[in-house]
């Protein structure tokens, strides 16, 4: 059902608009002719000489040309219209080729007349580049109108806009990009005429790919001024244009007409530009009219994506059926597509990386896994790098800076995933627009690694605590310094007893362990930043130092218990063997071997005392030797491995 139908008043305008006119027309077609520029008569215009051969209706040159040739040749047909005919022509005196423009031959009607002087006048007035000139207006010798142009080879707007293989665009070259770029200079082209238009009062009012004409090296012509008018003096309540690109006001209230109403048409070009389809749609020109009476204001997003944001912001905004809401002016226009000219660069390197983005996007929908894969890794970079270069040349590219936002939040995600806080922060500080829950997922992953963090440094320290390798060199020269002292002065009494054939009395034993233990003062005082270095050495030189001052403290008591030295060996070594084996027990278990050599030196002691002196000399030394042996393999073991110190 058509829109009229749910509006009487759209309805009753619809039928007294095609009431008046002359013909059933398509909706692409142009309706009616100004004429508003009115003419000076058939007198008023200087006669043109025609040799028109085969082309027109009478070959006769007339009594006026005398027995000159006529100047004007005409050659071929370009086309036709409703209107008139356009010649190619030969202009004999100045040996080029132009274009001619009249009425029908013997088919002529006043109207027709009128409009084509009228146009002649605009258009002539018009003096642009980008408007094809107007050499002559002059009547031929049956008295039509004849309007002579300069020829411009080349095809309508439309023809390259919807035909891509056009042979036009060979024509063209490499100089001239296809596709888009192409046809938003064009629309630039369009612009330039109609600000030199709009600037000399002149409203088009009939633009649209049809009436835009491409030339063979890139010349941009807006032609078919034949609805133009003067915006001071338009009074004409008839509707004119083409209905698929019409204003609203064109139809409502022709005669309100004004520069923002081309301003529409420059809208509804580039929408086909945009979109490949006309902006008013219908089955008939009844149905188109009423869907531009009905004209509602429309949305960017309406746009398929990969419209720029920019061309779908200005197209909106340039058809606003409110004039008053309307893009201002053509200028408005211009500038608005010069900056996206000047902006494709930049958009062009967002587009690229956005579908890099997309890749990656989708890769992940497919699969989760694949977020941590270095595919989907290189992609995010790839597009990351490139949506920053965008933005680096286009600031308020919003399309790359959603991009970007996009990537880094995706790329935050995969940091997130390998739990890689400190480049996920960098991300987050990154982004365009912050993100709240990633900021809290990544504050969570924070605390967790620095909960951990402190674990592993804990273990850390106590690894190192006890990690026999730290001051194993000056551990083991102390402990041979204590070999020796030791075993020497225990080998010295045991030669005494041999030389004497007494044992050792319980002073000369007590003066050994003071001795013994007086070494073991003053050597861990002066070394004890090397020796005392970790709880390890701490342990192993405080078992010692413990086991001397036992050995001393149970002589020392045995002794006043009338105890003889012989007697007082394996209680002395079985208190050295108890430190040891609970330093095994409790601290450092490879000591276990150093509490089995004292045992053994308490057992044999105590069975065998008149040997109790030797069997403890051998015994210092074993247990000596067995505790340097143990400490050298605990140093040449890998210690436990730390987990290594995580980003902070």
């Amino acid at each position: 059902m058509s829109a009229a139908a749910h509006d009487p008043a759209v309805a009753q305008r619809v039928t007294q608009i095609l009431a008046e006119l002359d013909d059933t027309v398509a909706v692409d077609a142009t309706i009616g002719r100004s004429g508003l520029f009115g003419d000076s008569g058939d007198a008023a215009l200087p006669l043109v000489s025609l040799d028109e051969g085969g082309h027109g209706l009478s070959t006769a040159t007339g009594p006026e040309l005398g027995a000159r040739a006529a100047d004007l040749q005409l050659l071929s047909v370009l086309g036709t219209g409703g209107m008139g005919v356009v010649y190619a022509a030969r202009q004999r005196a100045l040996n080029r080729e132009v274009a001619i423009k009249r009425p029908h031959p013997g088919n002529a009607t006043e109207r027709a007349e009128k409009a084509l002087m009228a146009e002649a006048r605009v258009m002539g007035a018009l003096e642009h580049p980008n408007i094809v000139p107007v050499h002559v207006l002059g009547s031929d010798q049956d008295g039509l109108p004849v309007l002579v142009m300069k020829r411009v080879d080349g095809v309508s707007w439309r023809e390259l806009l919807h035909h891509p293989e056009h042979p036009m665009w060979s024509k063209l070259g490499s100089s001239h990009e296809r596709g888009l770029p192409f046809h938003l200079h064009v629309l630039e082209n369009v612009c330039n005429a109609l600000r030199f238009a709009h600037d000399r009062g002149v409203i088009h009012r009939d633009i649209k790919p049809d009436n835009v004409m491409i030339g063979a090296f890139g010349e941009v012509y807006l032609l078919d001024w034949g609805v133009a008018c003067h915006a001071s003096t338009l009074v004409d309540k008839r509707v004119v244009g083409t209905p698929a690109y019409m204003a609203p006001e064109m139809v409502l209230d022709p005669s309100s007409a004004d520069a923002r109403t081309d301003v529409y048409l420059l809208g509804a070009a580039l929408h086909e530009v945009l979109t490949g389809q006309m902006l008013h749609h219908g089955r008939s020109v009844n149905e188109v009219l009423c869907a531009v009476m009905l004209s509602q204001p429309r949305e960017p997003t309406e746009y398929p994506a990969t419209v720029p944001a920019d061309l779908a912001e200005l197209c909106v905004a340039a058809t606003h059926p409110d004039r008053s809401v309307r893009t201002a002016s053509v200028d408005h226009v211009r500038e608005a597509l010069m900056t996206h000219r000047a902006h494709r660069a930049s958009q062009a390197i967002a587009a690229s990386a956005l579908s890099k983005l997309e890749q990656a996007e989708q890769r992940v929908h497919r699969d989760e896994a694949a977020l941590l894969g270095s595919d989907v890794a290189v992609l995010l970079a790839e597009s990351r790098f490139g949506l920053e270069q965008s933005l680096q040349q286009w600031g308020e590219n919003r399309a790359a800076r959603h991009g970007l936002q996009r990537c880094l939040e995706q790329s935050c995600e995969r940091e997130l995933a390998l739990r890689n806080a400190p480049a996920a922060r960098a991300l987050l500080a990154a982004l365009p627009e912050a993100n709240a829950g990633l900021e809290a997922r990544l504050a969570k992953l924070e605390r967790e690694l620095s909960d951990a963090r402190e674990l592993e440094q804990a273990n850390a320290r106590r690894a190192h605590e006890m990690d026999a390798k730290v001051s194993s060199v000056p551990r083991y020269l102390f402990m041979g310094a204590f070999l020796l002292f030791g075993t020497g002065a225990s080998t010295a009494a045991y030669l005494e007893e041999q030389r004497t054939g007494q044992a050792m009395s319980i002073q000369e034993q007590l003066q050994l362990d003071g001795t013994i233990l007086a070494f073991f003062t003053v050597g861990l005082l002066l070394m004890r930043r090397r020796l005392l270095t970790n709880r390890f050495n701490r342990i192993t030189w405080g078992l010692w130092y413990i086991a001397v001052i036992a050995v001393t403290v149970s002589d020392a008591y045995l002794g006043q218990l009338g105890v003889s030295s012989t007697a007082a060996t394996p209680t002395g070594f079985g208190s050295v063997a108890l430190v040891f084996t609970i330093g095994a027990f409790t601290a450092i278990r490879s000591l276990a071997l150093v509490a089995a050599t004292l045992w053994a030196t308490t057992l044999l002691s105590g069975l065998f005392p008149p040997q109790a002196t030797l069997i403890a000399t051998i015994g210092l030394f074993v247990s000596i030797v067995v505790n340097m042996e143990v400490t050298r393999k605990a140093a040449q073991t890998p210690s436990p491995r730390s987990v290594p110190e995580l980003p902070q």
